[in-house]
């Protein structure tokens, strides 16, 4: 390895440790990090001269010398994220603290073809780029629902967008357009980075992001680190199987966890015990809020094939928390306690295990591009206004 490469790793650590510390003096960059006092200095050195780091006043130490603070500069490098979900296309700039700016929303039909897929992209980080004239940009990162081939950059949205299909050139097609490489993740995955880097501290290293919304999608953080980086599909929670021969399922298989938790399957079977044409999810939510007796029994149901789910994941990665985000946070409202229950009666792992809601709500599985880049790419490159 050498002293170049060296450097480059050493100075993606103190940004991700700057990134999820908010506040920080050298010394705790020492003290965090492990290198050297003079590496640290130097490399904070270059951030400060760069205008990514800047002062942020003083501490009293145990010494009676005042510490000088530092914090990361926001907005001082722009990640480009593209989040791409059951409810449409959203496009925003995040910052190095997850700060979103100029985002867009577009709708999308299921219907929807490539052409029409692919502009709507490119309009959206067209709005990016006007809206943040003068800035630099690390690159563009995808955050997408289904399965995402992270290292050929690749999205299977077939079973969401029939007529979009599996995307192998989105990459190379917004290189050429706008500049900047491209980068993709499974958005459980990209809300997981969210979690780690910005939610309320203390964050453990070692936990497990359960995404509910339409469908279901975990990332798994293991000693700091997204689990299986670009070569898996760990987390593919939702196609786990819970009844042999259950419900068909849209990825061709049965009995997929999806069929029995997402918040289409809660409302169908919400509406067939109550003899309901349909039932949507705040009409759910409303009457589990009212005490509705049949709304608060679905999802206790529901809320059993969850923990099911979950102890065959924390017996794999030992996970002793675990974070429930998008409209999966709203189901802890009411069954929270008999899911953390049953997976503490049937986990494995020694210690008792913490269910509870993420920090951040849908914004996360945008937020975490940032921190995806620095996870991925290393320090950004810094890129001057297209």
């Amino acid at each position: 390895m050498n002293s170049q490469t060296t450097k480059t790793i050493n100075k993606t650590v103190i940004l991700k440790l700057a990134c999820t510390h908010g506040t920080f003096s050298r010394l705790d960059l020492h003290k965090w990090s492990g290198l050297s006092k003079m590496t640290v200095t130097n490399l904070v050195s270059e951030f400060l001269s760069a205008g990514v780091m800047r002062m942020a006043g003083t501490e009293d130490t145990v010494i009676g010398r005042k510490a000088e603070l530092m914090e990361v500069v926001p907005d001082s490098i722009i990640t480009i994220g593209v989040l791409i979900t059951h409810h449409g296309l959203f496009v925003a700039g995040v910052g190095l603290d997850g700060t979103q700016f100029g985002v867009t929303h577009a709708a999308m039909e299921q219907e929807i073809g490539f052409d029409e897929f692919r502009e709507k992209i490119c309009s959206g980080i067209d709005g990016v780029i006007e809206a943040l004239p003068g800035k630099r940009f690390s690159g563009i990162a995808i955050s997408s629902l289904g399965c995402v081939e992270s290292a050929a950059n690749v999205l299977e949205l077939q079973a969401f967008y029939p007529n979009v299909g599996r995307v192998e050139t989105l990459d190379s097609m917004l290189t050429e357009r706008y500049g900047l490489p491209v980068i993709s993740e499974n958005d459980a995955n990209v809300a997981a980075l969210a979690e780690l880097y910005y939610g309320k501290k203390p964050v453990p290293q070692t936990f497990i992001y359960i995404q509910i919304d339409e469908g279901i999608g975990a990332g798994l953080i293991t000693d700091g680190k997204l689990f299986g980086e670009v070569e898996s599909f760990a987390g593919e929670i939702g196609h786990m199987t819970v009844i042999h021969e259950g419900v068909a399922c849209r990825c061709g298989n049965r009995g997929c966890l999806e069929c029995y938790i997402s918040t289409t399957a809660i409302c169908k079977m919400y509406a067939r015990v109550t003899g309901r044409e349909r039932a949507d999810w705040d009409e759910v939510m409303a009457d589990a809020a009212a005490g509705v007796e049949e709304a608060l029994e679905v999802l206790e149901k529901t809320g059993g094939f969850l923990a099911s789910g979950l102890v065959s994941l924390i017996n794999i990665i030992g996970a002793e928390k675990i974070y429930i985000g998008d409209r999966g946070a709203d189901i802890l409202k009411y069954v929270g306690g008999c899911i953390e229950g049953e997976v503490n009666r049937r986990r494995f792992v020694k210690k008792p295990v913490t269910i509870c809601p993420a920090t951040f709500s849908k914004e996360a599985r945008i937020m975490g591009v940032a921190p995806l880049w620095i996870e991925r790419a290393g320090v950004p490159e810094i890129t001057e206004k297209i």
